[in-house]
């Protein structure tokens, strides 16, 4: 099963020139080609391309292998150049093909992009593991260099009866810039 998508955000402004010095116009500020396989019931490539304000950028491109076991639980291994789960959750949007302007401002303007790396994931009724390894990107430099790993991860459990709903979660990271540099952060 194969599917290619495509969206975009514009800007627009329309003046009346008699009250406003301001001219008209119309800009792409980001345009996007997203494609999706599935092959059987356990492989699932994604690739999400950017070409906003006329640059190609890639977003996401990964190569996923999941399963589930007796109890219906699911095991996931990707592999690829996407969002660390550890991340900010307004980050991974894209992936679940939400609408741009939905996406926080703020996240746009500092956080931290995708990251080549491989995660594990783990989910039943009541768990919810999801670690894995990445390069670091250290504020989206681009250097000839190592720029340093991160170890990160969302743990979770939650209490799914008819009664109770009571969840309880952690989520951490470490990481190691190419600089030397550590940071630790954390989250529950």
């Amino acid at each position: 099963n194969f599917t290619v998508g495509a969206r975009f955000m514009a800007d627009a402004a329309l003046y009346h020139t008699d009250f406003t010095p301001l001219q008209s116009g119309a800009s792409i500020t980001d345009a996007r080609i997203r494609t999706s396989m599935t092959y059987g019931q356990n492989w699932y490539f994604y690739a999400d391309f950017g070409f906003g304000n006329g640059k190609f950028s890639q977003k996401n491109i990964f190569l996923q292998y999941a399963t589930k076991n007796a109890s219906d639980a699911t095991h996931a291994i990707k592999v690829g150049y996407y969002n660390d789960p550890a991340g900010s959750m307004a980050r991974q949007t894209s992936l679940g093909s939400y609408h741009f302007i939905s996406r926080a401002g703020m996240s746009n303007a500092i956080g931290a992009g995708r990251e080549l790396g491989i995660t594990y994931k783990y989910s039943s009724n009541n768990w919810f593991l999801y670690q894995g390894v990445f390069t670091e990107n250290q504020y989206n430099k681009i250097d000839a260099g190592f720029n340093g790993y991160a170890l990160s991860g969302r743990w979770l459990y939650r209490q799914l009866d008819c009664c109770n709903k009571f969840h309880v979660g952690v989520n951490a990271r470490f990481l190691h810039l190419g600089g030397g540099e550590t940071v630790v952060t954390k989250g529950s």
